[in-house]
């Protein structure tokens, strides 16, 4: 009898001398797993795990088992004590050839929240980091956590259904002539009431914000007819 796999398990890698991290992977967590605030609100459910603390007797966390899902991603939250502590660096060098040597199932997806961040190692210095623009701080507001929680929200969302559509990673992507299609999301509105103005405004933001693509129409769409853009 074969083993069960999950479809998708994700992975959150920072160094435990963050604080900044801790927030973010609890974030992430709340998003991709279940808000533990809120436990009779339906969640996506995505089996989330944490990697920060050294395992016993060892300089690094413990080691990914990626053959417990069909697909992997590894969050990786680097920050200054990420860059300076090597043995980081190198445990983060390990599962970046992992995911590598299974690209279409793995990945990595480093988040840099420091400006220091692309030095974390050579092997990821040719990747395109998610960025965060303002780093949260020891002491922040909840809108200023509010702001960084929206800057990897949307990509990190956005990766883990490229992974999942077996699509190249959006942020590797520099061949216009090679590149896998956008995800498109559509966007339909009343006809009868001034939903298209609030229609307007979500598709101008989706278009400005994220890597996402937009279709919006307000035509009656039966169930074979084909979609045309609006």
């Amino acid at each position: 009898m074969s083993k069960y796999k999950t479809p998708l398990s994700v992975f959150i890698v920072w160094h435990p001398d963050n604080l900044e991290g801790q927030q973010m992977a609890d974030f992430l967590y709340s998003v991709l797993c279940r808000d533990s605030s809120k436990p009779l609100i339906r969640s996506m459910g995505i089996p989330v795990y944490f990697r920060s603390t050294k395992a016993e007797n060892k300089n690094q966390p413990i080691a990914i088992d990626f053959a417990e899902s069909e697909f992997t991603a590894v969050i990786a939250l680097v920050s200054d004590e990420f860059v300076i502590d090597k043995e980081y660096g190198n445990y983060l060098d390990k599962i970046f050839d992992e995911c590598n040597s299974v690209s279409d199932k793995r990945r990595v997806y480093p988040i840099a929240i420091s400006k220091n961040a692309f030095n974390v190692s050579a092997k990821l210095t040719p990747i395109n980091f998610i960025r965060v623009t303002k780093a949260i701080g020891n002491v922040c507001s909840t809108d200023t956590k509010g702001n960084i929680f929206s800057q990897i929200k949307s990509p990190v969302l956005h990766e883990l259904c490229r992974l999942l559509m077996n699509m190249k990673k959006a942020t590797d992507e520099i061949d216009s002539l090679t590149i896998s299609p956008p995800i498109k999301l559509f966007i339909s509105h009343s006809k009868h009431d001034e939903s298209k103005l609030d229609a307007a405004k979500f598709r101008d933001y989706i278009n400005s914000q994220t890597q996402l693509k937009t279709f919006l129409t307000q035509t009656i769409l039966h169930t074979v007819q084909t979609l045309e853009t609006k």
